[in-house]
């Protein structure tokens, strides 16, 4: 089997919301393929709905010291830090992330998550309200926004932020 075949096996697995089952294909790989920025950031998925946050932190931060200008490793090892009660930390590693990681969305969302956190409530909203403003994944976050616990205390706020 090639190499593409255990990757694209390990993003079905993780579709169909099979954690263990995409790491057993992407363990598969050649230990040329381990440190790939897609592999990093398909284990760090896997161990992030197995809710180890830790091993995902992990596998996040390898990928951000390996692969520092692509948003997508600081947005993933910046929830783990926030799931790990690191929130400070989460949200200096989104900030600290490259240039274009403020052209994504999430980068808003997950901001406002960590700043309501935090206690800044402004701020949170600010952020928040720019999220959904943003490219066809804002709706998408306004109704995620509405389910979402860590922004629980400005779900009756939610309306006013588009």
């Amino acid at each position: 089997m090639n190499q593409a075949y255990f990757l694209e096996a390990a993003q079905g697995f993780l579709e169909l919301r099979m954690p263990k089952e995409a790491l057993k294909e992407l363990d598969k790989l050649s230990s040329e393929c381990q440190q790939e920025m897609e592999v990093l950031l398909l284990k760090s998925s896997a161990h992030m709905y197995l809710r180890q946050w830790k091993k995902a932190f992990t596998f996040g931060n390898q990928c951000c010291e390996a692969y520092p200008h692509d948003p997508r490793c600081f947005i993933q090892s910046a929830f783990c830090l926030h799931e790990l009660k690191k929130t400070e930390d989460a949200k200096n590693r989104l900030l600290g992330g490259p240039p274009g990681i403020r052209n994504i969305p999430e980068f808003y969302y997950n901001l406002a998550c960590y700043e309501l956190a935090l206690g800044e409530i402004d701020n949170a909203k600010r952020h928040l309200s720019r999220a959904f403003r943003m490219d066809e994944r804002g709706e998408y976050l306004r109704k995620a926004a509405g389910l979402d616990e860590d922004l629980k205390p400005l779900w009756s706020d939610l309306p006013s932020l588009v």
